[in-house]
């Protein structure tokens, strides 16, 4: 279906790479780490520091969608730096590896929605991946998710995804090289880390944001790419959310909402998402038959929570208490 809707001369202008702007937007994520965590100590307070976390998770969270840009081979020309741009400036700091990532994640634009997508088989006989749901089960959820299993789950998710766990990461070769790296790679980092006396700062400016908050930015998309959808045609497969820019910043960070538009044409960059999204608009096909969203959860009714909630649940939950 979606190879009517654009042509390969429409794709060769949309997807004509310039490499220049995935390294601007890691240079720029960068930039505001460090600027928001040096701003939140002299500027001092708790409110200071709670907006630096925000700010720094938003970030990380950016970060690793320039890891998920390294696994479609977007950040450079050459593959050997793309995936070294992709590991050791955003995934190994992340505590990810985008080799392992790479191989989960091309098997779910594959099998995508079915019983062989890994993500939906991560997820399937969960209760909180489970939609419609009730503003009460979220408002209960929240609390938890924050303070208990957010960290958690994404704890056990880096586990997953290092590949630590798996007897071939150190049998096959080229798992060994990618187990070398990564040594090196933190024991550098160590060394730098105790040399500057700022171990404090790390725990502070990159933990905490990492396992207490990027976590519910993380869930946030997630949900969103896929859930709260019919999943009855391919443009009913995932959802394009043009957001404002506070929810792109934090939830769709460098054009990952456009997730339809990424599910159709994954060959197409993230810097090149919303050219794509604006000529796909144009095609009534597109235009009447993809979910569309204004927001996260920002946008009232055309938001994406609008879609996953169904207060109606509650108060059939309610009937059947009081009969």
């Amino acid at each position: 279906m979606s190879s009517r809707i654009l042509t390969n001369q429409d794709l060769r202008e949309i997807c004509a790479p310039n490499f220049r702007i995935p390294i601007v937007y890691l240079v720029s994520d960068w930039v505001i780490i460090f600027a928001s965590a040096l701003a939140a100590k002299i500027v001092g307070g708790y409110f200071a520091y709670t907006m630096a976390v925000l700010i720094i998770a938003g970030r990380q969270h950016a970060l690793f969608v320039l890891v998920h840009e390294g696994v479609h081979k977007h950040l450079a020309r050459s593959k050997f730096w793309n995936d070294l741009i992709a590991n050791w400036a955003c995934a190994f700091p992340t505590f990810f590896d985008m080799h392992s990532y790479r191989k989960n994640h091309l098997k779910h634009h594959e099998h995508l929605n079915t019983a062989q997508d890994p993500d939906l088989a991560r997820k399937n006989g969960r209760k909180e991946w489970v939609f419609p749901t009730t503003p009460k089960r979220i408002a209960l959820y929240m609390p938890y998710f924050f303070l208990v299993w957010g960290p958690i789950e994404w704890g056990l998710a880096i586990v997953a995804i290092s590949g630590v766990t798996r007897k071939s990461t150190y049998i096959e070769p080229f798992a060994r090289g990618i187990l070398l790296q990564k040594v090196v790679f933190y024991a550098v980092s160590a060394l730098l880390v105790t040399k500057f006396h700022a171990w404090s700062d790390v725990g502070l400016y990159w933990i905490v944001p990492m396992f207490f908050a990027f976590p519910f930015l993380q869930r946030a998309r997630s949900v969103a790419e896929h859930f709260g959808l019919s999943w009855k045609t391919e443009l009913q497969s995932s959802r394009d959310v043009v957001a404002g820019p506070f929810e792109r910043a934090l939830i769709g960070p460098h054009h990952v909402g456009l997730h339809l538009s990424h599910h159709l044409y994954p060959a197409v960059p993230a810097y090149r998402l919303p050219r794509l999204h604006s000529a796909l608009m144009k095609h009534p096909e597109f235009k009447s038959g993809a979910h569309l969203n204004q927001g996260y959860l920002l946008a009232g009714n055309k938001s994406v929570l609008s879609d996953i909630l169904d207060s109606t649940l509650d108060n059939r939950a309610d009937t059947k208490q009081a009969a």
